[in-house]
């Protein structure tokens, strides 16, 4: 195929590895963020504790300033690289999966317009009405989160779409549901990392964080737990035989991409676990960024391991990385 992108150290598998995990850590972060603000927000409602609204407000204002536009702007440079390094690929998805594209980009749009909404009503809304805002971000994220799972889903375990061509049997592929509940329960773990971040911007005597970080070492311990436990017990099972063939083969995936998967599993531990024993350090700020860089690290090691068990195929079993298809396939004729 012309053109192929080749490059030496810096080339296009490397280039869209770094774009793409940079916007994977600010979008589970996002997705799960949502969900635990309406979970503080309704707590602050019921149990009549007002002074957590001040950690919601910054929590807002991070979301809002972070992950809507730098986050979103790595999405877009997503576009741009496997574009350039792989065009009759993201090609495949587009045709395949058009209206899903379509959907999730209604979803974005009231991410993009809820936060700002979410963000400006603090105090100008009746509160009740302000939590009911929370939870409609929080759905359209989850809704955002769901179609990515099902077509990134699709590349590795296409399924019966090989057979039938039908886009259905393509989104709803093997994985689609372990990977969906599995990255629930790691970005949990993602957004307790963020939340003690926020915390720790308040002044140390501030009701709200001697509150937010210990809910969010339990939350994020329980979410770490429950995602790596899927993934074991639910998503590797899930794969075909040739993905987990290339999980033993050292000289597919290098043991350094595991290392840096137990580094960032074990930097998150021991950083919630911390929440819970030793609440102001886990808050402080060189703390959390060192716990999010390691996450990154683990992420990195994780999406590049799940990307070489498709391999040489960039669609398994209907197109290889260099971007011939397969013949013989009743898939899309």
């Amino acid at each position: 195929m012309y053109p192929v992108w080749e490059g030496f150290i810096l080339h296009s598998a490397f280039l869209v590895a770094i774009v793409a995990v940079a916007h994977i850590l600010f979008s589970h972060v996002t997705v799960a963020a949502t969900w635990f603000n309406w979970w503080v927000e309704r707590k602050a409602l019921l149990e009549n504790k007002p002074y957590l609204m001040d950690y919601l407000k910054a929590s807002a204002l991070k979301l809002l300033v972070l992950a809507y536009t730098v986050g979103a702007m790595f999405g877009v440079g997503i576009w741009f690289s496997v574009t350039a390094s792989n065009p009759r690929g993201i090609s495949t998805l587009i045709h395949n999966f058009v209206f899903y594209w379509a959907s999730e980009w209604f979803w974005f749009i009231i991410d993009v317009f809820g936060i700002a909404v979410y963000y400006y009503t603090f105090g100008r809304v009746n509160p009740r009405t302000h939590a009911r805002i929370g939870l409609i971000l929080a759905l359209a994220a989850s809704g955002t989160l769901a179609i990515i799972v099902g077509i990134l889903g699709f590349k590795l375990t296409p399924g019966a779409w090989l057979q039938t061509g039908l886009s259905l049997d393509g989104f709803y592929n093997p994985s689609f549901w372990p990977m969906l509940f599995a990255r629930f329960g790691l970005m949990f773990a993602l957004t307790a990392l963020y939340a003690l971040l926020v915390a720790g911007s308040l002044p140390k005597d501030h009701p709200a964080r001697k509150e937010v970080v210990p809910l969010a070492g339990r939350v994020g311990l329980a979410g770490l737990v429950a995602g790596v436990g899927l993934v074991f017990l639910w998503y590797v099972p899930s794969l075909h035989e040739h993905a987990k063939t290339l999980l033993g083969v050292p000289q597919a995936i290098q043991p350094v991409f595991f290392a840096k998967m137990v580094v960032g599993v074990l930097a998150a531990f021991l950083v919630l676990v911390l929440a819970l024993v030793r609440p102001n350090l886990a808050a402080h700020p060189a703390v959390a960024y060192g716990a999010l860089a390691l996450a990154f690290l683990g992420l990195f090691g994780a999406e590049r391991t799940r990307e070489v068990l498709r391999k040489p195929d960039i669609i398994y079993g209907y197109m290889a990385s260099n971007q011939i298809r397969y013949v013989d396939l009743p898939a899309r004729g």
